[in-house]
């Protein structure tokens, strides 16, 4: 077991991603991989993190919030970064910071629906090839599944 003078937030991170691939699903660990990889990557460098205020959290949910992420998105970082922290604070004593202020304001989108002429051009461009993503979206477009449940189908 790693001092908890020693312990950095990467390693906390990829500690709490393996015990997360044995609980949840492929694309769920995906999705946190992803998160990981793209969105809390920059602050893997940083060591002091471990010391960070809840000022410095939220400081950085309003850099996510400015980048023009999507809500969903927002919050699924903050329940990753909750969720190593809280993984750090169970098995290494580190100092419970509480994060639970941490929310994001969610706006309900107007929904574009395709006309006759975009789905015909877009089932013709699922057609043309054989990518996953274009059987994806073809098989979603024709059976009203969405593309996440045609992605966990065996």
């Amino acid at each position: 077991m790693t001092n908890n003078n020693e312990i950095t937030f990467k390693h906390l991170t990829y500690e709490w991603l393996e015990l997360k691939k044995l609980s949840v699903k492929q694309t769920t660990y995906a999705k946190y991989s992803n998160i990981i990889d793209v969105h809390l990557s920059d602050l893997l460098e940083q060591s002091e993190l471990l010391s960070w205020s809840i000022t410095d959290y939220k400081s950085l949910l309003k850099e996510l919030s400015e980048k023009g992420l999507a809500a969903a998105t927002v919050k699924t970082i903050i329940y990753v970064l909750k969720s190593i922290i809280n993984h750090g604070e169970r098995n290494y004593n580190i100092e419970h910071i509480n994060l639970s202020c941490l929310k994001i304001e969610t706006y309900k989108h107007e929904i574009h629906v395709l006309n006759d002429n975009e789905r015909i051009r877009l089932a013709e461009f699922c057609q043309s090839g054989y990518r996953p993503v274009q059987i994806a979206v073809y098989i979603s477009m024709y059976s009203g599944m969405r593309i996440g449940e045609i992605c966990g189908l065996k």
